[in-house]
């Protein structure tokens, strides 16, 4: 179990085939990658993920833990959530990899909203303290 994952996880199979939307999210994470808005910083931790919904289904790929440091990701880089309860604290995966930390995180935007087809989580660091990161922010939004 990872130690950056606080949730229980169950894998339900090992496999999954390639799907439809692969090609499309490694492009879109490649041009993250680029700016560093997803990667692992100096610590060796890996931060920013992706994920696209299965479909019409409460199920969604997601990128696997610790998969920041690839350059491409292939199937055995991501994982089905297939079922999750947030009471629980729990979720079903099918894949080889391990579910990312933010994988619960992604099924709560999901289940808020059902037209969401695609969630990037990135995190960006804008200043060095509490205000000058909100003053960075409110420039952005300019």
């Amino acid at each position: 179990m990872s130690h950056y994952v606080k949730f229980r996880y169950e894998r339900a199979g090992a496999h999954i085939a390639a799907f439809d939307a692969l090609a499309e999210l490694n492009a879109y994470r490649r041009k993250l990658l680029e700016q560093r808005l997803m990667g692992v910083d100096s610590n060796g931790v890996g931060f920013g993920n992706l994920s696209v919904r299965d479909g019409r289904t409460t199920s969604f790929y997601i990128t696997g833990s610790a998969t920041g440091a690839l350059a491409e990701l292939t199937p055995t880089d991501w994982v089905r959530v297939v079922a999750y309860d947030f009471e629980k604290n729990w979720l079903r995966y099918e894949g080889a990899a391990i579910p990312s930390s933010e994988s619960l995180t992604h099924a709560a935007i999901y289940e808020s909203d059902p037209t969401a087809a695609a969630v990037i989580h990135l995190i960006v660091v804008f200043g060095r303290n509490l205000e000058e990161a909100f003053n960075a922010l409110m420039r952005e939004r300019k």
